[in-house]
């Protein structure tokens, strides 16, 4: 019996050492947590208001993550944020050539948000990305992953995954 336990224990800690992922933020304030794709470096630029991480490729100004976790209006419906998020927000006045290529729903690992696929014009380069929003408790989680088009393929596994794992304390 001692043999079994003991085995398993040392199952688990094997398996539990294999995870996906880079840097990893767990937010007390909004009671969420994210986790980076390996490789990125990423900065916390969070205020007393909002959580703000921000990820860059090494050697690489153009590519880059944002997560921002704010709280809601209380007098905002949650049809009226998405309906925000999937016109494209403040990015769409932003950014030169701004389009976006397709929308839908996503999940994460405990609730759906919304997700806009996207492409524009940064420093004259194209770049392509997936913006993604999800509803928390009181706040809002958006995540921005952008990388030049031609890299595109490279990170879109990567992007996707990073989102299907956020953990978000939702009302339930």
């Amino acid at each position: 019996m001692k043999r079994l336990i003991l085995g398993l224990a040392i199952l688990f800690a094997i398996s539990g050492c294999g995870g996906w992922g880079g840097y990893v933020h767990k937010s007390d304030r909004y009671d969420f947590k994210f986790v980076f794709p390996p490789i990125w470096e990423v900065w916390d630029r969070s205020d007393d208001r909002r959580d703000f991480l921000v990820g860059n490729l090494p050697e690489d100004y153009l590519s880059e993550i944002q997560v921002i976790t704010e709280p809601v209006s209380p007098d905002m419906s949650p049809q009226e944020i998405y309906l925000r998020f999937l016109d494209g927000g403040d990015d769409a006045v932003v950014y030169k050539n701004f389009e976006i290529v397709e929308q839908g729903t996503i999940s994460c690992k405990n609730t759906e948000g919304r997700f806009t696929k996207v492409t524009f014009e940064k420093d004259g380069e194209l770049m392509m990305g997936m913006k993604a929003k999800f509803l928390g408790f009181k706040f809002t989680v958006e995540i921005k992953a952008f990388v030049p088009e031609e890299k595109w393929i490279m990170h879109e596994a990567d992007f996707k995954k990073m989102i299907h794992i956020i953990e978000i304390k939702t009302i339930s």
